[in-house]
This record gives C-alpha cells, structure tokens and sequence, in this order.
C-alpha cells in the first residue's frame, strides 16, 4: 500500500507537468510555432499514456476514483487537438484552455483526495478548511473579483447526455427567453452523448464547448472556466419562459446573502411547485407568461432547495473566498444527495437560497437521471431507486451527521392547512427542535407572501445539537438548549404568534407540563402546533384543551 501512495504522488507530480506543458503547448500554438506544438503534444500524449497504464494497474488495489475512465477522456480530448492542428483551427486556443486544462485540474483533485483523505473524516476536515479552496478556486472569477468587473453578466451552463430532442427544446426555449442586454457566454457540456448532441452542440458555435468523451466524470470541470458574475445551470430536459431568467437574477440582486435561486417548475421534489392547469407546452408558455411578472413577495427563503435549473452567485461558489463548491467531496458516488449537500454548506456558511416563484419553467422531469438510477447496485446486490436514495442518505448522515430527509428538511402541508399566515402586525414564531427550520420558516415566508408583512422574527430552540448551525443560517434567533423540558430559561420575556414543536415531543418525561409552560410565551391568539405520532398522547391533549385540530401527525392548538 504505501508503494501505491509513492506511485500516486509521483502521478500527480506528472499531472501538474502536464498542465504546465498544455499550458505552453498554447503559448506556442498562438504563435504558430508548429515545430514545438508537434513535440510537446507528443510527449504529453506518452506520459498521458504511462499515467494510464499506472492506474489500471492500481485500479483493483487503490481507491482511484474512476481515473481510468478520466484518463481516457483526457487522451480522447487531445486526439481531438490533433484534428484540430491538422486544420489549423482557430478553436485550437479554446479547447487547450477551457477543456484540457480543466480535465486535468479536475483529474488532480479527484486522485488526491480519494487516494490521500477519503474516507479518514480527520483528514476530510482538514482538507475542506485548508486545502479544497486553494486546489478549486476558479482563477477567472478571482481575477473579477480584484478587478471589480466581470467580463459576462452570466455564464449559462447547457449539460448534454444522449436525449437530443429534448436538448435542442431547451436550448431553443434558452435563445428565445435570454433578457436583452444581458452579456452572456453559452457554456455548452457534452458529458459522453452518442446520438449526435457534439455535433449540435458545435453548429451553434457556443461560446465555449467542453467535450466529455464517457460519461460518469470530469463534469465539475466545467466549473473552472466560468467566467460570468453570475453562473446559470440548465438541465437538458428544462424549458426556460419569458422573464425566468431575468426574474432570478432580481431575486438574487435584492439581497447580497443570496448565494442560490431557483424558479418554480412541475416535476420537482421539496415542494417547489405552484399550481397550474395547463394541457399543453403551449399553454405552459400562456400561464408563465402570466405568473412571471416580477414580485418581490414570492421570493420564498427556503432551508433547502432542488434544482434542474439555477443560478449561482459565483464569487460565492468559485472564488477563493467562497465554499469552494467544485471541491466539496464526500462519496465515490458523484451524484448522491448534491442538492442536499449544496444547502448544507450555504445554511451553515450564512447564505441565504431562494425559490423564486415568479420565474416558472418547465421541467419534464429526470428524463436523464431516470434512466441511470434505475440501474443503480449497492454494495448488498439491491437494485433501484430506492437502494440508491437509503444508500445515499446513509453516507450523508456518516459525513455530515444529519439525514438530509430527516426532521424539518422540508415544509409540510398538513401542517399549513390550519395556518393563517395572514397577520399584519409585528410577530414572533418559535420552532422547538425542528431539525433545519424549514415549517417556521415557512410561516414567515407564508406572511411574507400572503400579506406582504416582513416584520416577522424567527427563533428556533433545539436539544439537538447536530441541527444549530442548520437552524442559524435561517433563524433570526438560534440557540441549543440542553433540555426544551427546561423552556422557562429561554425566551422567557418574548411572546408568539406561532408556536411549532417538531421533534421528540413523546420523548420527554412530562409533556403536558411543557405545554403548561409554553402558556406564558404564546399571545392571546396564538397557535401551537405539535408532531406527535404516539396515539394515546394525542387523546390526553385533545381531552386537556379545547379548539385541537388533528391534521396527519399534527395536533394544532388554536387560543390554547
């Protein structure tokens, strides 16, 4: 084992003379020094091909992360320099710079770390604070940032795999939709398609093009070549609308926290729809024309949000001093939970994500994905989308210590139905253990919404500690406790409209006495609402107070 270590740190002292050379090899291309082009590229094609062969050898022993198949899509990208130098093509420049170059960054993060950190958590916590921003900061938006200018308003990201007919709907939805005066460059990302999307793809003349020879790594890559002060992502099966993209970016400009907007669109998990009765894609167009009309009320602060399209703020995502997104790793299975993980570091970085309702597309719905996690094996043989999501939240919570669909991760309905949201006047809501926050804060953003009131305050207590930095990032007020049993020590000046008690309510010893304490927190007309699953419990409280409303797993107590 230690002998593979040395061969690994030699591979990757290759790979950074690699870059170099590719980073030469253009030098010498732009001055049309065809005599040197000619070497350099050979020899970096031979110790492309000694790297290869090294890895496969420690393929079965070594947790080397695909670098096979990165490898290969490496040497298939400079094949295509070869065709490009016969031709003497102008588009020689771009590709060594915005597909080459990327490939084998990305190639070397991804073989240290799951050679050198993974799976040693001590060593992934070190990594995530010292090393993973220096090793995936992008140098574009960090050279924007000192300059205080960026060369595009926007960088939009089409990623491509197989599903052409669904691509040229969404890139022609794209075209059609993108705001005027709007600079932008058109990012197109063919991750290893066969049915003629690379050909497509190049007929457009986007701005830039990364090719992706198999499918499976290299994809982040494309995250090192942004260049736009903000950075839109589509997936290939999404339809932008009239006034989507312009709607979001208002979102995302009316607040310097907002690190991550996302539209309404069907087909979608975390309840993120709106209603809607269209029968067609034509009506589709009708009813977003409608809806997209600029409303600052309907930007909806959520804890955790899911996304076939986005945008991102790219100082946050990409620069040195942002979360160093391309370089947050955690499992070999590159497509577990990443909206999961994504809201987990903007909440605990302070960042704020944001559902902008007033910016509807359309989303058919996985049509990629789909395909791929219905093959999905675990380690035990089980098959499918439900071994492949348990396996997910299995690691997330191993690395992350919260089960992404654990408590509070999404708001609930049954709670909502017997919610005003309607009050003018100043107001408090208080959450006790509700995981990451999202049913108060669902409350607030309801009011917002509905009455367009924005004097509501959150607070959030928990004697869950694995939840407080969740509950920060969308609290006004947070704070872990060591018993809730114990509430006449916290907050005991403040009153609220809204009560919620999530979590572990059967658990406590007396928790009618709990609510006999809550009496002197809760104004006149306030509604307490509690998670209860054990049956006799909830017969006590409905025999104990009047007005009970039992909706699910909810009782909700109105002037109690």
């Amino acid at each position: 084992m230690i002998k593979n270590k040395i061969i690994i740190s030699k591979i990757l002292e290759i790979v950074d003379t690699l870059i170099e050379a590719s980073e030469y090899l253009n030098k010498v291309y732009i001055e049309h020094n065809y005599f040197e082009f000619e070497i350099i590229l050979k020899d970096i094609f031979n110790s492309l091909n000694a790297i290869y062969d090294e890895i496969l050898m420690l393929k079965n022993s070594e947790n080397v992360y695909k670098m096979d198949v990165m490898c290969e899509n490496i040497i298939c990208s400079f094949n295509r320099l070869k065709l490009l130098y016969t031709s003497k093509s102008l588009r020689m420049s771009e590709k060594i710079e915005f597909e080459v170059i990327p490939l084998l960054i990305d190639m070397k993060l991804k073989l240290y770390f799951f050679s050198f950190i993974y799976p040693n958590k001590t060593k992934m916590i070190e990594y995530y604070s010292n090393e993973m921003i220096n090793m995936c900061s992008n140098e574009f938006i960090d050279r924007s940032e000192e300059m205080q200018s960026y060369k595009y308003d926007i960088s939009i990201i089409i990623t491509g795999y197989n599903k052409l007919d669904y691509t040229k709907l969404c890139i022609d939805s794209l075209l059609k939709n993108i705001p005027k005066g709007l600079s932008y460059e058109l990012i197109l990302v063919n991750h290893g398609s066969s049915d003629g999307t690379k050909e497509y793809f190049e007929s457009i003349s986007p701005t830039k093009q990364l090719d992706i020879c198999k499918n499976g790594v290299g994809l982040s890559a494309v995250y090192r070549i942004v260049e736009g002060k903000y950075v839109l992502s589509v997936s290939n099966d999404v339809l932008i609308a009239n006034n989507t993209i312009q709607n979001m970016i208002a979102c995302m400009e009316s607040d310097n926290s907002i690190a991550w907007v996302v539209p309404s669109t069907p087909n979608i998990s975390n309840l993120q729809q709106i209603y809607s009765d269209y029968k067609s894609i034509d009506e589709m167009y009708t009813f977003a024309l409608q809806n997209n009309r600029k409303d600052k009320f309907r930007w909806e602060q959520r804890a955790k949000l899911c996304n076939p399209i986005d945008l991102k703020r790219s100082k946050v995502f990409f620069s040195k001093d942002g979360i160093g997104w391309g370089g947050y790793l955690h499992t070999f299975k590159n497509m577990s939970f990443p909206d999961d993980k994504l809201s987990f570091l903007l909440r605990r970085n302070g960042y704020k994500m944001m559902l902008a309702k007033d910016a509807y597309c359309y989303h058919f719905g996985s049509i990629t994905l789909k395909n791929d996690i219905s093959k999905y094996v675990d380690d035990n043989g089980n098959k499918g989308f439900n071994s492949y999501y348990l396996d997910g939240r299995r690691e997330f919570l191993e690395i992350f210590g919260i089960d992404p669909w654990g408590v509070g991760f999404c708001w609930e309905p049954d709670l909502f139905k017997y919610l005003p949201c309607n009050e003018n006047n100043d107001l408090n809501v208080l959450g006790i253990n509700c995981g990451i926050g999202s049913n108060p804060l669902k409350v607030k953003e309801s009011i917002k919404e509905n009455v367009h009131n924005l004097k509501v305050k959150i607070y959030n207590i928990t004697d869950e500690d694995c939840y407080i930095q969740d509950l920060r990032g969308v609290s006004d007020i947070a704070e872990c406790v060591p018993s809730i049993e114990d509430l006449n020590s916290f907050f005991s000046n403040e009153k609220f409209k809204y009560i919620i008690i999530e979590s572990k309510f059967e658990t406590y010893e007396n928790p009618l006495k709990i609510l006999g304490k809550l009496k002197n927190n809760i104004v006149e007309d306030g509604i307490l609402a509690i998670k209860i699953q054990q049956k006799e419990l909830k017969d006590v409280i409905k025999l104990k107070f009047n007005n009970v409303i039992e909706s699910g797993q909810w009782m909700i107590l109105k002037s109690f």
